[in-house]
């Protein structure tokens, strides 16, 4: 026998083991219907976690077309697109993107020379 075979044959036989050894419930486990006795609780299903998520405009696209803009895009774009500046505020209600998002994006825009303050809180293209 080779070397390899004698691991492979190990590995298999220690997964057959490990396997066997999981369909089996030890004594330190509690069951869900004991869970209640013993705690006095009730138990429901299983409790899943609301996780955010970033927001990203989706517009119905065609084969063909672009495709969505990321939060970094839209608000770049919109402070391109402006003469006179735009505010937080501003971007907020043309996007609906939640404050600390937009101003995050600003403060990565300003490190990487896209944009710029005009005045306090008003940003304009670099």
């Amino acid at each position: 026998m080779k070397i390899k075979d004698l691991v492979t044959e190990a590995v298999e036989e220690k997964t057959r083991k490990l396997l066997k050894k999981a369909r089996k419930k030890t004594a330190r486990v509690i069951d869900d219907s004991n869970l209640a006795d013993v705690f006095g609780i009730d138990m429901e299903g299983p409790v899943t976690s609301k996780k955010r998520r970033k927001k990203t405009i989706r517009k119905k696209t065609s084969p063909g077309t672009k495709k969505p803009k990321s939060i970094f895009e839209t608000v770049v774009g919109i402070v391109k697109g402006s003469r006179r500046g735009v505010t937080v505020a501003t971007i907020r209600e043309k996007t609906g993107f939640d404050e600390v998002q937009i101003r995050n994006v600003i403060y990565r825009a300003r490190q990487q020379g896209k944009i710029k303050n005009k005045e306090r809180g008003v940003y304009i293209s670099a």
